[in-house]
């Protein structure tokens, strides 16, 4: 009774703060220098507000991190954060879409305006104010076509013109390294990570992104869906009147088709988060709307999801902590989700007409949406997904000690190992890739592959002395198992991390080996019959001499079977 009873003086606290939301106002989000100048006056002003030098940026400014409720000692406040209740709100990945830039420094002058002892109640807030330094520094009005204000505003790629929004697997970027840091050094409870969205136009300023039900922990999942989301949408219509849906995800040309529920795979923040249990939620405000009101709405987002947190802080501890319990005892894990079009519920959304009109332009129709007649409508929303995979969960993982790039981002999201102080024989499965694709052009600076196939080989194995022994039963597996295992769609593979296996080595001179093959198939008939028999079905085969070769000495011992398309990890099943 007791701890309700301080909660709702808390609440009563926060909502009669007289000051008014100056800081929401406007059309305009200040610079990275000025910015951060705030941060670093404000903390000079209160004992209970730090501002912490995380790490570097590719742009060779530092990342910061504001805390509200820090200590003295640093170690501490970071400790506290880990062991509490904690927020982390990162702003500007994209800095063209600020409206969460702004939104954190009314947050941050909320707190300073509440008394000691309701302060108390709040969960400790870490705010990233500008996560994409390079790119805050690359301010102009023009690079957003689509969207309504801020009169200037940065731009989406970094210094090295990587979109940060999707390196949370791959850590290109130095940011990334920083993030990973922060996130770890906090282990946040809710993380949100503010936006401003592209799309279809529509009545509603704010839409979010929230965990897949299907793939997130299913006490977590309801604790985000019916509990944390219905409370801060009520929230949020009662003070702000804003109301919200899920991210307008079109499942066609125009919205009386539908909509999704968006997959965030780990290489955004959002799912990067969700991999450690973490309720992540991602932002989106309406490109449309003016600055100002997509301000209020991302403020008034925050602002009640810390009013929940002061509320359920232990509900949510406790789930949390139970999550990770569970899945260090998970046999098998599903994995690559896909969306499934056969079951939907109808969800209200509040837009505009539409017709096709001629383009003035081209000869082609373009699509008009007049706002000057409302239209509310209900509309399929398709938000199941169903796992196409199944992942048998080794009880240990080795990685070959020449990997160090990976071992470093091991390191760097805090999972646990041990180099062997001497050569062990183990029995396990290493994987040969036998299918993938791959895009075409650069995706962020990768030729990322996918649709990956793989090819258990079950042998014993020797792995040396300086090799990592990785236990799955840790608190990290979901990201252990989601980067190692290369069918997962954001794994290290998918990411090129292992392309250096992909290639073969030695090859032969078909004139050369053509007695050796002859031989070859006298000595092993059960081959040859296969061969022949190869030769007769596949035309293609059989018209290419090259393949023909080729496959003939893929089956003898000249051919590097344990190097080519086989990747340096044994898993090891008990």
């Amino acid at each position: 009774m007791r701890l309700i009873i301080i909660s709702l003086i808390s609440l009563v606290s926060i909502f009669t703060i007289a000051q008014k939301h100056h800081l929401l106002e406007g059309n305009t989000t200040p610079e990275y220098d000025e910015l951060i100048a705030y941060y670093q006056e404000i903390s000079k002003k209160h004992d209970d507000i730090s501002v912490y030098h995380m790490g570097d940026s590719d742009f060779g400014k530092p990342i910061y991190l504001c805390v509200l409720g820090a200590v003295k000692d640093s170690l501490k406040t970071f400790e506290n954060a880990r062991n509490g209740n904690c927020l982390l709100v990162n702003n500007a990945i994209h800095p063209g879409e600020p409206c969460g830039v702004n939104a954190s420094m009314q947050i941050v002058h909320d707190y300073t305006q509440l008394r000691k002892s309701a302060k108390k109640d709040w969960p400790m807030v870490a705010i990233i104010p500008i996560y994409n330094v390079g790119g805050a520094h690359n301010r102009s009005a023009t690079s957003r076509a689509n969207q309504i204000g801020p009169e200037e505003y940065g731009f989406r790629g970094n210094a090295r013109n990587l979109d940060l929004n999707r390196d949370f697997i791959k850590m290109d970027s130095k940011n990334a390294w920083t993030f990973a840091r922060i996130f770890h050094a906090l282990d946040p409870d809710v993380f949100i990570d503010t936006h401003t969205s592209n799309g279809a136009d529509y009545q509603h300023t704010m839409t979010y992104i929230a965990p897949l039900k299907d793939r997130f922990d299913p006490d977590l999942s309801r604790l985000v869906y019916d509990n944390l989301l219905p409370f801060v949408e009520n929230s949020m219509t009662e003070q702000w009147n804003y109301d919200l849906i899920p991210y307008v995800s079109m499942n066609g040309a125009t919205l009386d088709k539908g909509i999704h529920a968006f997959n965030a795979l780990p290489r955004y923040a959002s799912g990067y988060a969700e991999l450690f249990n973490t309720l992540a939620i991602t932002t989106e405000t309406h490109m449309l709307k003016p600055f100002e009101d997509r301000v209020k709405s991302t403020y008034a987002f925050i602002d009640g999801t810390i009013r929940w947190m002061m509320i359920h802080h232990v509900e949510l501890a406790e789930k949390r902590e139970a999550a990770f319990e569970r899945q260090k005892n998970l046999q098998q894990l599903p994995i690559r989700y896909q969306l499934n079009v056969n079951q939907f519920d109808s969800l209200l959304l509040k837009g505009y007409e539409w017709e096709l009109q001629n383009s003035d332009l081209t000869a082609q129709q373009r699509l008009f949406y007049d706002r000057s007649k409302p239209k509310d409508m209900y509309i399929p929303f398709l938000h199941t997904y169903t796992a196409i995979d199944t992942l048998q969960i080794p009880a240990y993982i080795v990685v070959g000690q020449q990997e160090t790039a990976i071992i470093e981002r091991l390191k760097m999201n805090q999972v646990n190992f041990q180099l062997l102080d001497a050569p062990i024989t183990i029995e396990g499965v290493q994987f040969k890739v036998t299918e993938f694709e791959t895009v075409k052009s650069p995706y962020e600076g990768h030729y990322l592959h996918s649709n990956v196939s793989v090819e258990p080989i079950r042998n014993t194995y020797t792995a040396r002395k300086g090799d990592l022994l990785i236990p799955t039963k840790q608190r990290n597996i979901q990201f252990l198992l989601h980067v190692l295992y290369p069918v997962n769609e954001d794994s290290y593979f998918a990411w090129n991390f292992f392309d250096s296996y992909l290639q073969q080595k030695e090859y032969f001179s078909d004139y050369v080996f053509e007695e050796k093959a002859v031989q070859f198939l006298a000595e092993h008939p059960e081959i040859a019959d296969e061969f022949r028999k190869k030769q007769e079905e596949d035309k293609a085969f059989a018209s290419n001499r090259w393949q023909q070769m080729s496959w003939i000495y893929q089956q003898t011992a000249y051919y590097e079977a344990s190097t080519h398309r086989v990747l340096p990890m044994i898993f090891v099943y008990e």
